[in-house]
């Protein structure tokens, strides 16, 4: 790979990264809280989750902590600050995503 080419495929890893977080409107996916942010894999990488834009959502550090190689879905029902609302968006997210790769 050319030096061009990894440049703009970091650049487009960027980006999507950005709009990613600004989906989510620059707040943790699960908790909603704003501040710095994290790339959680939603299918852990340990269980063979892709490090693609389809598998990755904005999560604060203390969420991203907590869920470890857990499964978001269900680590995600049990937490206290658990939204119907915000699992919904997480799913279109991750759905749209895909369709659209």
């Amino acid at each position: 790979m050319t030096v061009s080419k990894k440049k703009r495929k970091r650049s487009d890893t960027t980006t999507k990264w950005e709009r990613c977080k600004a989906y989510f409107g620059y707040r943790c996916a699960y908790c909603g809280k704003a501040g710095k942010l994290t790339k959680d894999h939603v299918i852990p990488r340990h269980y063979g989750g892709p490090d693609m834009v389809f598998n990755i959502i904005p999560a604060c550090q203390s969420c991203n902590s907590s869920k470890g190689k857990r499964n978001a879905g269900q680590w995600y029902r049990q937490q206290p600050f658990y939204s119907m609302g915000r699992e919904v968006r997480i799913k279109m997210y991750l759905f749209n995503t895909c369709m659209n790769l």
